[in-house]
């Protein structure tokens, strides 16, 4: 690197590199397959660099960028961050962002989304020393969202809003429709993260609108995804079903490798999503299915952040129909990935794997292992997504935790109710209804309207597994309130549907819990 930008014979460079060691300003750190040296002191290389002019500066920074760009033409990329560091202090400009753009792909590949921020803050600023010319204008749109990605990860959403307002703004005056219909795509799941679930469905439907115009399938395959998102968050089943097995007809035209400028994969988030939905519905053996597959796709992908949520999400399914060991597995294995890697993924596609690990552990009776996951610190900063904190919920109680159950309980149906999210409303009504049955037996009324408004809202949605847990309360309130006719009925309504839909964990559970209370 000396030799490539100081332009002195080699006998001569080594002489001076003598010298500066004999005196120790500087020693040696390897000496194979070449010689490096570094500065003895931090100081001595401030004080050196603070004493060079700065077009002196601006030139060597400048001839290392050319020098990198020679010695190492096949394997730029493991030197983007060095290379956008020397291009930016050379100041050239269109290298720099070029540079830093390369370095905030190459951190949030490998989930480090905080190197990622800054790197590709730095591309914007360094965008607007360059001439506003049709590509600088593609570039500021595509790094903004680039940036919106690493941010939303980290659920940063007031920044996530302003740079898609921005990016918006610029596709609009540029009258790019393409892109802003990605944009509105892209900030429809944004908006469903904030619980603005009709605000999503807007502009999920103004980006279908524009991907149906332009016969866009990568458009048609988002829009698609955040229509089901945004009705899984409703508690549209049916609907979200239908809009995610839309997504997946039109993402069979996306390449399976490649950057997407999101932080999920688009073949495997919508069937994450579909797996939610199928689960809700009771179609397990789907269920399974569309998560396995997400799995398999996430890893031939080498996408990691897509391998947690399939991860997590094939553990979900497991646990609704109740095979727990399984579950067990996959939600481990999902939770010691986020843990090593230090990532808050966003709340929406994790569907709070602390959460469910915590429940599963209470459901197997391991209240030591459940407690402390339930309660550490990230996981109450989770407990703000509806689902999350529904989940939470039942884990308390099945660990015995009965008032932190109920208050979680309680903040889960305001919060559902002020989202219009109806599937979440029936669930938060069926934990209370339990809560209260354990917690007031003797208010056994209340119990009972609990059970029959969640009722009232799971079966016109389809919630098999939620409607056949709410026959089990009611029957066991009923048996122990004498009303042995309505608790037959309510029981044999829920054994039916646990056989029905191959819930033998639940079944064998629901049985053992009658017996006793005979």
């Amino acid at each position: 690197m000396l030799e490539a930008i100081v332009h002195l014979p080699e006998s001569e460079l080594r002489h001076s590199l003598a010298r500066l060691q004999a005196a120790e300003f500087l020693y040696e750190t390897r000496l194979f397959p070449e010689v490096e040296y570094t500065f003895k002191h931090a100081l001595t290389h401030e004080v050196t660099y603070g004493g060079l002019l700065q077009e002196r500066r601006r030139t060597l920074h400048a001839q290392v960028v050319d020098a990198i760009e020679r010695t190492s033409a096949e394997r730029l990329a493991e030197h983007t961050e060095r290379l956008a560091h020397h291009a930016l202090r050379g100041e050239l400009w269109e290298k720099a962002f070029g540079y830093l753009r390369q370095a905030g792909a190459r951190a949030r590949a490998h989930l480090a989304y905080r190197e990622a921020v800054p790197l590709l803050e730095q591309a914007l600023e360094v965008l607007r020393r360059l001439p506003e010319t049709e590509t600088t204008i593609d570039q500021a749109i595509e790094a903004r969202l680039e940036l919106r990605s690493a941010l939303f990860v980290l659920n940063e959403h007031g920044r996530v809003r302003q740079l898609l307002g921005e990016a918006a703004a610029v596709a609009e005056k540029r009258g790019d429709h393409r892109r802003l219909g990605g944009i509105f795509s892209t900030a429809a799941i944004s908006h469903v993260v904030e619980g603005d679930h009709q605000a999503a469905l807007d502009a999920a439907q103004r980006a279908q609108i524009i991907g149906n115009d332009a016969k866009d399938s990568r458009l048609l395959a988002s829009a698609n995804e955040h229509l089901g998102l945004a009705h899984y968050q409703l508690g549209n089943y049916q609907i979200a079903v239908e809009q995610l097995r839309a997504a997946l007809a039109f993402v069979r035209d996306v390449p399976l490798h490649g950057r997407f400028g999101r932080a999920s994969h688009p073949w495997v988030q919508p069937r994450v999503f579909l797996a939610w939905c199928l689960a809700e519905r009771g179609d397990f053996a789907e269920a399974r299915a569309v998560a396995e597959e997400a799995l398999t796709i996430a890893k031939t992908a080498g996408h990691e952040v897509s391998r947690i949520h399939a991860q997590a999400a094939l553990g979900q399914v497991h646990f609704w129909r109740g095979e727990l060991r399984d579950a067990l597995d996959n939600l481990e294995l999902a939770f010691r990935s986020v843990e090593s890697a230090d990532v808050p993924l966003p709340l929406v596609a994790s569907g709070g794997r602390q959460a469910w690990l915590g429940l599963v552990y209470a459901e197997l009776d391991r209240i030591d292992d459940a407690l402390p996951v339930l309660d550490s610190p990230r996981e109450r900063s989770e407990a703000q997504e509806v689902r999350v904190l529904l989940c939470a919920a039942q884990a308390y109680l099945t660990a015995g935790r009965e008032e932190r159950a109920r208050d979680m309980a309680a903040r889960a149906l305001t919060s559902s109710r002020q989202r219009g999210e109806r599937g979440h409303e029936a669930l938060a009504l069926w934990l209370l209804g339990e809560l209260t049955d354990r917690l007031d037996p003797h208010d056994a009324p209340a119990a009972e309207a609990h059970y029959d408004e969640a009722l009232a809202l799971a079966e016109p949605r389809g919630m098999r597994p939620l409607v056949a847990h709410c026959h089990l309360g009611l029957a066991k309130l009923h048996r122990r309130t004498g009303k042995r006719t309505e608790s037959d009925e309510h029981f044999a309504a829920a054994t039916s549907m646990y056989r029905e839909m191959g819930m033998t964990y639940w079944l064998e559970k629901a049985q053992r819990e009658m017996k006793e209370l005979a």
